[in-house]
């Protein structure tokens, strides 16, 4: 990674960013200077970061995605020190890391026939939601959560957008848990999670942003994935924070959609191994 940094000044300047990221942190983000310093090299890296992408190649490839990896440890860590009353959903997050689906998806054709790069590997665990990100199959577990047959489910605005963008959603949660609970390899259990908003349905955020009961619901189902890396520091609590934050403004007929995320909060015994 070092190696790679010195080649470059946008992966150079995101672990500067990172690394006073880091520093806050540890200051349990009460360090004014190393938030300045984090803020100074994360504009220097878009800049750059920007160039890089206007020119991706099989050059410069394994640069952009280490950035672009960097650039999500920061959206992650924000998480932590947000603000949550009123609580305005995180749909920066889903918007930011949201745009990086393209650029992974040209990244894995450049880089996946040579398994030593540094690209490859940081891809590779996650691959099969660059690849199928068009499926439509939810777990029998999730399908519930589609339901249209209350009068509060009837009454929520909907459209074939709207569908397919819960249905994507839906349908990534259902393979993240289906990978963890059949095979329970953590470290790509971890950047399946990770990924997950880059794989989203531009609308999904959208529908976020309106506060919509059933998009926050898929919201908490996501978090609670997320709360069992908070052994990672750049993840921390943020995925207990938001479900709980989301419980709050809920409306209580929706309430019971809820079960999953809470069991989850309730047993946080998942060990996690190893590094994302």
């Amino acid at each position: 990674m070092c190696s790679l940094a010195l080649k470059s000044d946008a992966a150079l300047y995101s672990i500067y960013m990172v690394a006073a990221l880091h520093t806050d942190k540890r200051s349990n983000f009460t360090d004014a200077k190393a938030l300045d310093t984090c803020q100074i090299y994360l504009n220097m890296a878009i800049r750059e970061h920007h160039k890089d992408i206007s020119e991706m190649n099989s050059d410069n490839v394994e640069y952009i995605c280490l950035t672009s990896s960097m650039m999500r440890v920061y959206g992650f860590a924000r998480l932590q020190r947000r603000s949550l009353e009123p609580y305005t959903p995180p749909v920066d997050l889903l918007r930011i890391t949201g745009t990086s689906t393209a650029l992974f998806r040209k990244a894995w054709d450049l880089i996946q026939d040579n398994p030593e790069s540094v690209a490859h590997k940081m891809i590779e665990s996650a691959a099969d939601l660059l690849e199928d990100n068009d499926s439509r199959d939810i777990t029998d577990d999730l399908k519930p959560l589609m339901s249209r047959e209350k009068s509060h489910e009837i009454e929520e605005p909907w459209d074939a957008e709207t569908e397919d963008a819960y249905i994507r959603a839906l349908s990534l949660i259902g393979r993240i848990r289906n990978f963890m609970d059949r095979e329970n390899i953590v470290k790509s259990i971890g950047r399946r999670t990770v990924v997950f908003p880059m794989m989203m349905h531009k609308k999904f955020a959208d529908l976020v942003e309106e506060l919509r009961p059933r998009a926050l619901v898929i919201l908490a189902y996501y978090f609670a994935l997320l709360s069992m890396l908070s052994e990672f520091w750049w993840i921390g609590d943020s995925g207990t924070r938001e479900i709980r934050a989301i419980e709050k403004v809920l409306p209580d007929e929706w309430q019971g959609w809820l079960e999953w995320p809470r069991s989850i909060l309730q047993n946080q015994d998942v060990v996690m191994e190893g590094n994302l």
